[in-house]
C-alpha cells in the first residue's frame, strides 16, 4: 500500500516527507478519499513489473471496504 501513496505522491508533485498538514487542503482530502485523476501506479513483484491506471480509492474508503470485507 505504501507503493501506491508513492505513486499518488508522485502524481500531485508531493513530497511524501512532508507534514501531512503542510501539504494543501485538496490533496489531503485526495489521499484520505480518493481521486477523480486518473493515476499511474507501478509495482514489482517476484515475477517482475506491473501497472495499472486508475483512479485512486483514497485511504477511508480503502479503510471502510477492509473492514466490511474482514470476517473477524
Amino acid at each position: 500500500y505504501s507503493r501506491q501513496l508513492d505513486n499518488v505522491a508522485e502524481h500531485f508533485g508531493v513530497d511524501l516527507d512532508a507534514p501531512f498538514e503542510e501539504l494543501d487542503e485538496s490533496i489531503r482530502r485526495q489521499f484520505l478519499y480518493g481521486t477523480d485523476d486518473m493515476v499511474h501506479f507501478e509495482w514489482t513483484t517476484k515475477n517482475g513489473t506491473r501497472e495499472k491506471t486508475e483512479r485512486f480509492e483514497g485511504v477511508i474508503p480503502n479503510l471502510e471496504r477492509r473492514h466490511v470485507e474482514t470476517d473477524s
